[in-house]
C-alpha cells in the first residue's frame, strides 16, 4: 500500500469524528428568513473547514483550510511536504471536504441553511490533491 493510499484510509477511518465536528458548526447557525447574526447572507463552509482541522490537527496531522473563489467554498487540506506521491514527486496534499450542498443551498455569497441535513460518514469527500501540491502549500 502506498503512503497516499495508507494516508487516505486513515482520514477515512476519522470520517465519523469530522462529520460530527460539522455538524457542531451546523448546529450552532441559525437563521431567520435567510439571515444570521453571525454569518449574515453568508454559509458556513469557512467554520466547518476550520472544525475539522481542529480535530485533524488534534490527531496529528498537519491541516490548513484553504478558499477557492471559483467554487466559491473552503475546504480542510492535509499535507507532508517530504514524503513521495504515487507519481515519485515530493509532497504529499489530500482535500478534506463535505460539499456544501449536504447543508447549505445557495451560491456565490449567499447561502440558505438545509433543515434537517444528516452528517455521517459517507458525506465526507477525501481527494489526492498532491498533482498540484505546489498550488497549495
Amino acid at each position: 500500500m502506498s503512503f497516499v493510499e495508507q494516508q487516505m484510509d486513515k482520514l477515512q477511518r476519522m470520517a465519523r469524528e469530522l462529520a460530527k465536528a460539522a455538524k457542531s458548526i451546523y448546529d450552532d447557525w441559525e437563521q431567520v428568513d435567510g439571515v444570521s447574526d453571525w454569518y449574515g447572507e453568508g454559509g458556513i463552509c469557512d467554520d466547518v473547514a476550520d472544525e475539522m482541522c481542529k480535530v485533524l490537527d488534534r490527531a496529528g496531522f498537519d491541516c490548513f483550510t484553504e478558499y477557492n473563489q471559483y467554487e466559491t467554498h473552503t475546504a480542510a487540506y492535509v499535507y507532508w511536504p517530504d514524503e513521495v506521491d504515487d507519481y515519485g514527486e515530493q509532497g504529499v496534499l489530500i482535500k478534506v471536504d463535505i460539499h456544501p450542498s449536504h447543508y447549505e443551498d445557495g451560491s456565490g455569497y449567499k447561502w440558505k441553511k438545509i433543515e434537517g441535513a444528516k452528517f455521517d460518514a459517507s458525506i465526507l469527500q477525501f481527494t489526492d490533491m498532491s498533482d498540484v501540491y505546489d498550488n497549495y502549500v
